[in-house]
């Protein structure tokens, strides 16, 4: 057994710590969480809703460039919201 990389020295029976491991971990932090959007469909008006990364809902008008021409959105307990797949976002253009 090669004990020059072990913390600690001689094996004994606990798990085995590297000290690359020590080093290559940041204590009490995970890594960042990438947030994503996501598209929906509103059930009355059958517009598209996009939750953006920040969070923010917004509602993209029909037509030539959505993300650019989109409004606001502030849903309600009564908002119905469909979710769709997320290929729609290349489709309508958004930039996340």
């Amino acid at each position: 057994m090669l004990e020059a990389g072990l913390l600690g020295g001689k094996h004994d029976g606990s798990p085995m710590r590297y000290l690359m491991d020590e080093a290559s971990r940041d204590e009490g932090q995970s890594p960042p969480m990438k947030r994503l959007g996501a598209v929906f469909v509103e059930r009355l008006t059958r517009q598209w809703v996009v939750l953006d990364p920040e969070g923010k809902f917004w509602i993209l008008p029909a037509g030539d460039d959505p993300w650019r021409n989109r409004l606001p959105f502030h849903p309600t307990e009564d908002t119905g919201l469909d979710p769709v797949p997320g290929h729609y976002k290349h489709v309508l253009g958004l930039p996340f």
